[in-house]
């Protein structure tokens, strides 16, 4: 008889003592195998996840600083071929809840979308129709809800700021929200996009669909009334469905061709008096990309500060004092850039209007001392309350007159102030400590927010720098420069994220997202290692059991004249093909422990 014919005997007659070894081997490998598939698993479910939250989408662009044109998505799909669709979205967060005030569900992440925005859907077909004007909830805030179809719900959303509520006059603190009362038209499952978000987690966010022009009209109501036939949004999604993944490189290079400086919030204007040019931002202050890029148009570029102080007090008094006038604009200037102020204009030195003058009852003497009380941002974003101390050194004429839709040339818009039409509608978002008088009223009718003082610019960039710029606007004569010269100047010098228009590589950050720097498989085979070791023991003892019991068995096989080596080797077969059988089972029922 061979050696083979002697392992198969030897399994067919021992199948009781083998059963307990092929367990245990079953068992080692059912674990083993298991942990990796359960790794594998997780690998492909991260995968699956950052896929259904991105659809066919691969890069975004975001805007840092606030809104850009809606024709922006336009002009950048012209550039980039048919093949590509570049959605226009606004994003925004928002409270939603049923009229009866029986759900209420916090910070649902809302998205202005229309039909370009569904063309980037996993599953295109599966989207609903926005036409209608209803809303449409994902399947976790549709639950959250509990509001049948065509039942009604109320949306709150914020007003989008001009810039960030942490900095100095950016408007109320208390938000402001608009609210819609519209229809639930039903749920948007996962393959309609309905896990879409920009966070690379896997929780389903809560998202509630909206028309795009629905959000557009109520959101953007109070921009500026020369936008106001313009449309925006603050997000653009670009894919190409169907066809190869839309670089980042390609992105970028069609947006260089493409962005406005009015998509950067950025406008250049002429001056009341036809004698300048002025350089604005939508933000208020001037980031330091733009200053600078300000300042290569010309050499006769001068920068302007002007800030909303709490009071201008006569003397070194304290802010309660009654000869103090109220919340005023103040300006700082270069002395050697403008014409009304002497050369030698110093740091320590202040011109006061002869309205401000008169209130103040100064004769003009250069020993009258001015304190200007002002709120500047301190730790953890505090505003905290300091005062300066200037001398008088020359007064001016009044500011000219104007109309209610204007504003001085030398004050930006700011939120909350600009627009008001008296000074108890103002809402600068600062701590009010004085009491406005009557002839703050006039004043305000008459001048709105010309400034009633002026000091050095390094005074007020000293007294009022924050960290989202130090100026407020940039003055350019117009002897040295045209209005199409500056745009020009402008375009080129700053780049499409100096301007705060950002692209990010959705796609790419999907991926990293999916791809954990832990190697599931080990980390789950770690987890089961100590199972593995005892299922191992197990086995090897099993089989050594088995052997003890069948010594008979090897001396008759020594005895009969088999050589040690063989007889050593028919048992190392048995187990080799023990181990086999432990193995297919294990790795059959790996599933089941995965599962």
């Amino acid at each position: 008889m061979t050696l083979v014919g002697i392992v198969v005997r030897n399994l067919r007659h021992y199948w009781r003592q083998h059963l307990g070894v092929v367990a245990g081997a079953a068992l080692c490998s059912m674990v083993l195998v298991g942990a990796l598939m359960v790794g594998d698993s997780v690998k492909a479910t991260l995968r699956r996840l950052a896929d259904e939250r991105i659809g066919n989408a691969d890069v975004a662009l975001l805007a840092a600083d606030g809104f850009f044109r809606e024709e922006l998505a336009a002009d950048l799909a012209e550039r980039m071929g048919e093949a590509v669709v570049v959605a226009p979205v606004v994003v925004t967060r928002g409270n939603v809840s049923s009229p009866d005030g029986s759900a209420n569900v916090r910070n649902v992440q809302v998205l202005g979308v229309d039909e370009r925005f569904w063309k980037l859907a996993p599953q295109p077909d599966a989207t609903p129709n926005l036409s209608t004007g209803e809303f449409f909830a994902n399947d976790r805030l549709y639950k959250r809800l509990n509001v049948q179809d065509q039942g009604r719900i109320i949306l709150r959303v914020e007003e989008p700021g001009l810039f960030s509520r942490d900095a100095p006059l950016s408007g109320e603190r208390d938000n402001k929200f608009v609210s819609f009362n519209k229809k639930l038209g039903g749920s948007v499952g996962t393959e309609g996009f309905g896990r879409f978000g920009l966070q690379g987690n896997q929780r389903e966010p809560l998202t509630l669909f909206v028309p795009l022009e629905t959000l557009q009209k109520r959101l953007f109501r109070n921009f500026d009334e020369k936008t106001a036939k313009t449309t925006f949004a603050n997000f653009l999604l670009l894919g190409s469905p169907g066809k190869d993944h839309v670089s980042l490189e390609k992105a970028e290079a069609a947006l260089d061709e493409s962005w406005t400086l009015g998509d950067a919030g950025i406008s250049v204007k002429e001056l009341r008096e036809g004698s300048e040019w002025s350089i604005r931002s939508r933000q208020v202050f001037l980031s330091d990309s733009l200053r600078l890029a300000g300042e290569r148009v010309s050499n006769s570029t001068s920068g302007v500060l002007t800030y909303l102080v709490n009071a201008i007090a006569k003397g070194d008094e304290d802010a309660n004092a009654s000869s103090l006038i109220p919340y005023s604009m103040v300006s700082a200037v270069n002395p050697k850039k403008v014409g009304f102020l002497p050369d030698d204009f110093s740091d320590d030195q202040i011109a006061l209007n002869q309205w401000a003058a008169s209130d103040l009852n100064l004769t003009g003497g250069e020993d009258d001392v001015i304190t200007l009380s002002y709120f500047a941002v301190g730790e953890r974003r505090k505003l905290r309350e300091e005062s300066r101390t200037f001398r008088l050194r020359t007064m001016l004429p009044l500011p000219p007159n104007l109309p209610e839709d204007e504003e001085s040339d030398w004050t930006p818009q700011f939120p909350g102030l600009s627009e008001a039409e008296s000074c108890g509608e103002w809402d600068t978002g600062i701590p009010i400590k004085h009491k406005v008088r009557d002839k703050d009223e006039e004043y305000w009718d008459t001048y709105r927010g010309s400034p009633k003082a002026f000091v050095t610019l390094a005074a007020g960039q000293e007294m009022w720098s924050t960290r989202w710029g130090s100026l407020t606007g940039l003055r350019v004569a117009k002897t040295d420069t045209s209005f199409a010269k500056i745009n020009e100047t402008l375009r080129n010098e700053l780049s499409a994220a100096e301007g705060g228009l950002l692209f990010r590589p959705l796609r790419l950050d999907a991926s990293d997202a999916a791809e954990s720097p832990i190697d599931f498989g080990q980390l789950f085979l770690g987890f089961s290692f100590f199972v593995i070791v005892a299922a191992m023991a197990l086995t090897g003892m099993l089989f050594a059991f088995a052997m003890e019991q069948r010594n008979r068995q090897a001396g008759l096989l020594l005895a009969v004249g088999i050589p040690c080596k063989k007889v050593r080797r028919l048992f190392l077969a048995e187990g080799l093909l023990l181990s086999v059988a432990g193995v297919v089972a294990g790795a059959f029922l790996a599933t089941f422990y995965g599962q």
